[in-house]
């Protein structure tokens, strides 16, 4: 007996040694052959160094604002905004630990022991119902590796995670992890989380707040706090139970954020003022200066010179049906700062959605007799005219290239008697502005419009003194800017600057003003225009108690009409007509496009006003 003891004593012994040894060297093996794969791979890994260069390669959105800090519009491919260290309170970054990755702190990247757990619970449950991934290695997944489901891709997801560990601080892995993860809804990271779901911005964020969002990280758009708001409660005090039981909060914070309600706020609009055809053009500019990707992937502020207060006006007035624009017309507005050239409201049709084309930027169109300052103004320059210099209101006929040419006013008055050129500017007198432009040549009016800022080229012949130029409304207004300011030409100006994530400023417009009209022609245009508006066609842009100087226009059979005008602080011109060119009965410079630039600038105005003659 004590023989076969000692045998089967033995026998044991020898299979334990074998069993031990063979398990050392299977353990040998997987250690030898993980890191020899490791090595295999190492070359095709990507290179991880900084937390700058992660922040660099994450794509946030772009947010557009008015100038008074309005959302106007946004760009993104992922709606993303970045927060530093600094902004994230710590119970948030304990919130995530809690939630995703208890053995944090512990691991270096891979929690075996969470991976071994993991494993059971699935094989349990008899489905995929709980995952064994670090915060690191949803970090590395993220960032460099794809959704594929093979050995190859998990292998690299394990030593990506191992090699993150060994540039990063755990702090860091953090808050790349808490700036890239999807919370629903076409969110990405803890900032637009916060925004979307509670209105606030991290640094306001509480312990309550912190839970309930880290909650949602498993299943998004299944753990909607909006649609569930129940069921995330239950959730988010799970993830308050967990940092008690870590020490990461008090009992006594545990108490008061679980008895603290879940306080969603609505769903936030990604804008607060429609303005899309000025929107539309800051895009172009800033795909042409900056690049799409930038602008969809910067994480830009962008800064406009659009004013809420103009912008809304110009749409009341446009969109008034006791206006009178034909159902058939579209319209277009701009209005500008004379002296910045900020734009502060522009508006280039009817319906964006429906009709695209910006009318203000994009359509020329032929501007009738808002081109007649020109013309008087290039003979003030030359010392040919002055306000008081007169012609004969008569009919004149002009050889011209197609043949005899004879102009008429619009009012089919022409008397002969001798009016001043400020009264024919007033009055709109076509046969005197002929005669003007006859006197001083086409080459010294094109040049006192290239003064102005006008990028149009008139036409090189006595047609011009009719408007048969064509320009948008945008230069057009851009042009009496340059006599509103008293002379100075400039560019307009859309973005007032563009600033990065970080708030560096890396692009900004100016309008290059510079003097290009003398003073005293800009001057006397300007009291010129006034008697347009007082006492001539311009009439139903009067406001009483402001000075008002502008000039109506109207093409040939009632295609297009016009008014420009501008006070001591604001320029802007409205267009009316059909985009086809079609006559529009009814439709005039005074008539039509007047009464609406009265009714912006009239709500506009900073200048108290005294009742109302019409």
């Amino acid at each position: 007996m004590e023989d076969e003891s000692k045998q089967r004593r033995s026998l044991s012994w020898r299979v334990f040694k074998f069993l031990f040894v063979s398990a050392c060297v299977v353990f040998s093996f997987v250690v030898v052959s993980f890191w020899t794969l490791g090595a295999y791979l190492e070359d095709d890994l990507p290179t991880i160094t900084s937390l700058k260069e992660f922040e660099e390669q994450s794509p946030q959105l772009s947010r557009v604002f008015a100038a008074d800090g309005t959302v106007l519009a946004e760009f993104w491919a992922e709606r993303r905004t970045l927060v530093s260290a600094e902004e994230v309170p710590t119970f948030l970054f304990d919130a995530a630990v809690a939630a995703e990755d208890g053995n944090f702190y512990k691991h270096e990247g891979l929690d075996f022991w969470g991976m071994l757990r993991a494993l059971y619970v699935n094989v349990r449950d008899g489905r995929f119902s709980q995952g064994g991934s670090t915060i690191t290695q949803q970090v590395v997944r993220n960032f460099f590796l794809t959704r594929d489901k093979t050995l190859r891709r998990k292998m690299e997801e394990l030593f990506l995670a191992r090699k993150l560990e060994r540039h990063l601080n755990k702090r860091e892995i953090l808050l790349l992890y808490l700036n890239q993860i999807y919370f629903g809804h076409g969110n990405y990271g803890i900032s637009e989380a916060a925004r979307f779901y509670l209105g606030k911005s991290v640094p306001d964020l509480s312990l309550s707040d912190a839970a309930l969002l880290m909650s949602q990280v498993p299943s998004p758009e299944n753990y909607n706090a909006r649609k569930d708001p129940e069921g995330a409660r239950k959730r988010r005090d799970r993830v308050l139970e967990r940092m008690v039981k870590r020490d990461l909060i008090t009992q006594e914070a545990y108490a008061v954020a679980v008895s603290t309600g879940l306080h969603l706020s609505k769903r936030p609009s990604t804008r607060e003022l429609k303005a899309d055809y000025f929107v539309e053009v800051v895009r172009r500019r800033l795909v042409e200066t900056l690049g799409e990707e930038r602008l969809l992937k910067g994480g830009l502020k962008i800064h406009t010179s659009l004013d809420p207060a103009v912008h809304r006006a110009t749409k009341a007035a446009l969109d008034d049906p006791k206006n009178r624009v034909p159902k058939e017309a579209q319209v277009a507005a701009v209005f500008m700062d004379p002296y910045t050239r900020g734009v502060l409201a522009l508006v280039g049709g009817k319906n964006f959605k429906k009709h695209p084309f910006n009318r203000a930027t994009q359509a020329k169109r032929q501007i009738g007799s808002t081109f007649k300052p020109v013309i008087f103004g290039a003979g003030m320059l030359r010392g040919h005219l002055s306000p008081e210099s007169t012609y004969p209101n008569r009919l004149i006929t002009y050889r011209g290239a197609n043949g005899p040419w004879t102009p008429r006013n619009w009012d089919n008055i022409h008397d002969g008697n001798l009016i001043t050129i400020a009264e024919a500017l007033a009055r709109s007198s076509n046969v005197v502005a002929v005669q003007a432009l006859r006197d001083i040549g086409v080459h010294a009016m094109k040049s006192f419009a290239q003064s102005l800022g006008f990028n149009a080229v008139p036409p090189h012949d006595l047609s011009a003194a009719l408007g048969s130029m064509e320009a948008t409304p945008l230069d057009v207004t851009n042009a009496y800017a340059t006599l509103a300011s008293g002379g100075f030409r400039g560019q307009p100006v859309f973005i007032t600057r563009v600033e990065d994530w970080k708030g560096n400023v890396v692009h900004s417009e100016t309008s290059g003003a510079d003097p290009s009209v003398p003073p005293l022609v800009a001057r006397a245009l300007t009291l010129m225009l006034q008697k347009a508006v007082s006492d001539g066609t311009g009439r139903p842009a009067y406001i009483p108690g402001l000075s008002v100087a502008g000039k109506t226009g109207t093409t040939n059979g009632n295609v297009d009409a016009w008014f420009v005008g501008y006070t001591e602080d604001i320029v802007g011109t409205i267009w009316v007509g059909h985009d086809r060119g079609k006559r529009l009965a009814g439709t005039s410079g005074p008539r039509t496009a007047a009464p609406l630039w009265r009714a912006v600038v009239k709500e506009v105005s900073s200048t108290p006003l005294p009742s109302d003659p019409f």
